[in-house]
């Protein structure tokens, strides 16, 4: 099921913000578009199956994305996309402005393992593997960013982590394995690669902490 906010509904929610008071929930629900709902739902199940297996292993502890923007060195640039990279990439000797937005960002944590962060893309299958113009969004250009970011240590900087992971939760498995290569032509590194997980919709619905995810290097992986 879809439900979409109204107006009273978002006064109800929150009454004393004076953020919402201008904005036209029904305008903006007239206006959603297929492609953006079956986004938002593909993070929804991402959040689904993540409480589904914290549920089964009360040994492990989910850490909320508001928690760990609580724990930061200083407060993000920015209040609406606080996990945010802003890098810059040479391309055909030309240098491009790229910023990157995780759909979802989380950290676990167990008696026997230290806390491990993830900022998690949840792909549609609609997004260019490569395009000729570096201008335009693409996987390859999403992956870029990402690689960049972490050589210069941005979720150390800007998160206060030693070290995170990048999932990518693809539609099918051909998908997720068309990105791998994308990233294999992105960075020759091994431990660069090996910051990214790969995987489908479907796999992670079983069990999410169970299930072996394939890094950027061809080898499996649990999250925890």
């Amino acid at each position: 099921m879809v439900y979409a906010l109204t107006k009273l509904g978002a006064e109800i929610l929150d009454p004393d913000s004076a953020d919402l008071s201008g904005v036209d929930w029904a305008q903006k629900n007239r206006d959603v578009g297929r492609q953006y709902i079956d986004h938002a739902l593909a993070v929804t199940d991402l959040h689904a199956a993540l409480h589904h297996a914290a549920r089964k292993r009360p040994e492990i502890t989910l850490i909320h994305d508001h928690q760990l923007i609580s724990a930061f060195p200083q407060p993000p640039a920015s209040t609406d996309r606080p996990f945010k990279w802003k890098t810059q990439l040479t391309h055909n000797n030309e240098v491009h402005n790229v910023s990157v937005t995780p759909d979802c960002v989380f950290a676990l944590h167990s008696p026997t393992i230290s806390r491990r962060c993830y900022l998690a893309e949840c792909d549609r299958g609609t997004m260019i593997q490569k395009r000729s113009d570096f201008k335009q969004t693409s996987i390859e250009r999403k992956f870029s960013a990402y690689v960049q970011g972490y050589l210069l240590k941005f979720h150390e900087q800007q998160f206060g982590w030693k070290a995170c992971r990048i999932l990518f939760i693809a539609p099918t498995q051909q998908r997720a394995d068309n990105s791998r290569r994308t990233l294999m032509d992105v960075t020759n590194s091994p431990s660069l690669r090996r910051v990214f997980y790969f995987t489908h919709v479907a796999a992670i619905m079983s069990d999410i902490f169970s299930l072996e995810w394939i890094d950027g290097n061809g080898e499996p992986q649990l999250l925890i």
